[in-house]
């Protein structure tokens, strides 16, 4: 059982999205591991709207769904603080946001419909806001998500949620290279496009978390809580240029980023490596380490030990406790943390690693 789940969440993690430093190589950016305490399982990331929090969904005594919580942590220097835990009986579809006044916007499907081959059914998707103060669930689908841009992945379009504005869907279109921008609360109107995208990913902005679009020219355009729209964010078109630059022809379009000022994190190589990037031309690139066929050292498993880990990866858990940040295993996801952090969200090694941008390019 344990073995499936390990399988099946890599799996889906990895459905989520060779480098040098202009002028140096590895151990250029700030980076720090933080390990999640050892009685507790990190099972998948949920997106948080607070700056400098992170939330997942945890499991605490095995996977039964009374054991298993929707849980915000403050990010310290060295430790994860919990803030706020929802129990996931009253949240059993997929978490998608975790929003500032502890509500969750959620996502389940109804009947199992196909869409058009490449692209996924919308008509059959149901969104929710969740109170756990009043334990009150709040259908908020909008009734023409089946009009909209079509989706390429399972999982939908990055998402946000406001109530004057409802939910904001960042659609990108591979025929025009569009990030389309659907938004509403009974039923969706498209209301912008960006045109000539690379991508769209996180990020913060004023300690919220908002969606960023970056073009092929380098401009970043983010959300705006207060029009409902993308403008033009001035303090990332910096990080934004080095971006488009690093990418520019991306394997897999859109390319998945996560970006504060100063720093931004990509996924390159086929999955193979997670590419940190800094305002200054830096780059760096982590590769992806596989737990289960080799030792961080880089020597070879025997199979008996990674078949042994495939069923019980809990002492990779310990395992993470020796190894420097620079270690990120098969199955991690980029997060956005703070205004000038990334991270990425390792959970063979159930650690968050907060990458800041090299030290000649930010204040203390």
């Amino acid at each position: 059982m344990t073995s499936i789940r390990v399988l099946v969440v890599v799996g889906a993690l990895a459905l989520i999205a060779g480098c040098s430093r202009a002028h140096s190589d590895v151990g250029l950016f700030s980076l720090r591991a933080i390990p999640l305490e050892l009685d507790s399982r990190w099972e998948l990331p949920v997106r948080s709207l607070q700056s400098g929090t992170v939330a997942g969904l945890l499991s605490s005594g095995g996977v039964k769904l009374e054991n298993i919580t929707v849980t915000r942590f403050v990010i310290g220097r060295n430790k994860l603080t919990r803030s706020l835990s929802v129990p996931r009986t009253g949240v059993q579809p997929i978490p998608e946001l975790l929003l500032s006044d502890d509500r969750l916007l959620t996502r389940r499907r109804g009947s199992a419909k196909e869409g058009t081959p490449g692209y996924w059914s919308r008509s059959n998707v149901v969104f929710e806001l969740y109170d756990p103060a009043s334990d009150k669930v709040r259908d908020v689908t909008p009734s023409n998500l089946d009009e909209t841009t079509r989706w390429l992945c399972r999982s939908g379009p990055p998402m946000l949620w406001t109530e004057r504005f409802g939910i904001a869907l960042f659609i990108p279109d591979p025929d025009s290279r569009e990030v389309r921008l659907w938004q509403g609360r009974e039923t969706l109107e498209l209301v912008q496009r960006v045109s000539s995208a690379l991508g769209v990913g996180d990020t913060f902005v004023s300690g919220v978390l908002s969606a960023v679009v970056v073009t092929e020219n380098g401009e970043a355009f983010g959300y705006d809580y207060s029009t409902g729209k993308m403008k033009e964010l001035p303090q990332l078109q910096p990080i934004a240029s080095r971006l488009a630059n690093a990418a520019a022809k991306p394997e897999k379009w859109p390319l998945s980023f996560v970006m504060a000022e100063g720093v931004a994190a990509f996924k390159w190589r086929q999955g193979r490596e997670f590419v940190l990037i800094a305002s200054d031309g830096s780059r760096q690139a982590l590769m992806v380490h596989h737990p289960f066929e080799e030792k961080p050292s880089g020597s070879t498993r025997s199979r008996e030990e990674g078949e042994a880990l495939s069923m019980d990866a809990s002492p990779l858990k310990r395992e993470a406790r020796s190894q420097p940040p620079e270690v990120v295993n098969v199955g991690s996801a980029l997060l956005a943390v703070d205004e000038t952090h990334v991270g990425l969200f390792d959970l063979l090694y159930q650690r968050l690693i907060v990458v800041g941008p090299p030290e000649g390019t930010r204040e203390e």
